[in-house]
């Protein structure tokens, strides 16, 4: 996970391939402008609908990709000046 003010390397979700509102609980108040999620490199990892919401409500553009499209995404909105939250699976 690549957050504004650095990376958490140690993060885990309750299930490998899906993406859970608890998983994110913790990020939800973060002051980010573009909330990147990264799906793995075949795209296996599911992101549940509320996760979605979640950030949206929260003033946050989010966008849901491949974890390669994802670090592309993620290089194109720090260089416009962005704050970005990228949550990435980088297995399969």
């Amino acid at each position: 996970m690549v957050h504004p003010e650095g990376i958490l390397s140690d993060w885990w979700r309750i299930e490998g391939h899906r993406l859970q509102l608890a998983d994110v609980r913790d990020f939800l108040g973060m002051k980010v402008d573009v909330v990147i999620i990264g799906t793995g490199y075949e795209g296996f990892m599911r992101v549940d609908d509320d996760v979605i919401e979640a950030f949206k409500k929260s003033g946050s553009e989010v966008y849901v990709l491949r974890s390669r499209q994802a670090v592309r995404k993620y290089n194109e909105e720090v260089s416009k000046g962005k704050r970005v939250l990228l949550l990435i699976h980088l297995t399969c």
